[in-house]
């Protein structure tokens, strides 16, 4: 399924998640949660649509300095979450051109290596936990009518888990999930043109440009590496929603009930 956009001018990667089917046939509802990437540079005209899909809560992802650094712009009808996975980024979207050039330059692994760390951690840490913890109680909060909009710097990683393990717990299928997942790529794309010229006009060389191509990718092994930990460390999605994210049978229910049609 091809997700749809919500017109957003001025954020990237921007879509609905309604539309997908669940494993027992319900769909997941329109117009109720949306992911998307940096939301810094909305206009007027972004934030006037916002107010019309009555979105009542921004869930921000990204760390302190992020946050700082490009704020959100946060329309009327919104209460702004900041909920920060890491303490500090660990996704390297967030990185200016210098900072990769100095760390990136010499092993073509680096980047990827640090994308797989960074999806170990965002289903085993303390910090990991207390965010997507309080998302959860945020969507389970929310009135029937109000939308929600999740999102980090990227809208790739951080966001990217949070709605694998959403759509799951809503009864989508792993391939389902793991489709939207990788959307990211496609709606993605202009961005990571974007920051592959700023290195080329930083002098960056090959690796340099090779580590940022991947790690501005959603690439399905990063993705594997969460999974695969979910199965291994806590048993499964099941197990892991109710430890590591503190969900019981009764939440997964509301959550069901409250998302699906």
């Amino acid at each position: 399924m091809k997700p749809q956009l919500i017109g957003l001018q001025h954020a990237y990667n921007s879509r609905d998640l309604g539309g997908y089917v669940t494993t027992d046939g319900h769909h997941v509802k329109s117009g109720r949660l949306f992911r998307t990437a940096l939301l810094h540079d909305l206009d007027d005209n972004d934030l006037q649509l916002l107010n019309q899909l009555n979105v009542t809560k921004i869930i921000d992802f990204r760390d302190n300095a992020e946050v700082d650094h490009l704020p959100d712009r946060v329309p009327d009808s919104a209460t702004y979450f900041h909920l920060p996975v890491f303490k500090e980024d660990e996704t390297g979207a967030s990185l200016s051109t210098a900072k990769p050039l100095q760390r990136l330059a010499v092993d073509y692994q680096a980047g990827i290596k640090w994308m797989l760390t960074a999806y170990h951690d965002m289903v085993t840490i303390e910090s990991a936990k207390a965010a997507y913890q309080e998302f959860f109680s945020q969507l389970l909060a929310a009135g029937e009518d109000e939308a929600t909009i999740f999102h980090c710097t990227a809208g790739k990683d951080r966001t990217g888990v949070a709605a694998y393990v959403l759509l799951r717990i809503l009864g989508v299928s792993a391939e389902d999930a793991r489709e939207d997942y990788l959307w990211t790529n496609v709606y993605s794309a202009a961005r990571v043109r974007m920051r592959l010229e700023q290195v080329k006009a930083a002098a960056g060389n090959d690796v340099v440009a090779y580590n940022v191509r991947h790690m501005s990718a959603a690439l399905p092994q990063y993705l594997n590496t969460a999974t695969r930990i979910i199965n291994q460390q806590y048993g499964g999605m099941q197990p892991f929603v109710r430890k590591f994210l503190g969900l019981s049978n009764d939440d997964v229910a509301t959550l069901r009930q409250l998302y699906l049609d």
